[in-house]
């Protein structure tokens, strides 16, 4: 029995691929905004924005790199 890998549940193809590239890429600017906001005193919202985001954007990361990387 042959096993093979279903790509498409990681990313559906080409142009889904590239969306996913160019949001990790403009990805940096929302960085370096949440970054200016980094503090003790940081508001709940800005910091669940915060989190909100990171979790977003690794979620891409992951689906990315694991479609690269087979």
């Amino acid at each position: 029995m042959e096993l093979s890998w279903d790509l498409k549940e990681l990313v559906k193809d080409d142009k889904e691929f590239n969306y996913l590239i160019k949001k990790i890429e403009s990805s940096s600017k929302t960085i370096e905004q949440f970054k200016k906001k980094l503090s003790p005193g940081i508001s709940k919202k800005d910091f669940l924005d915060l989190l909100l985001f990171e979790d977003d954007i690794g979620e891409i990361n992951r689906r990315v790199g694991a479609y690269v990387s087979l």
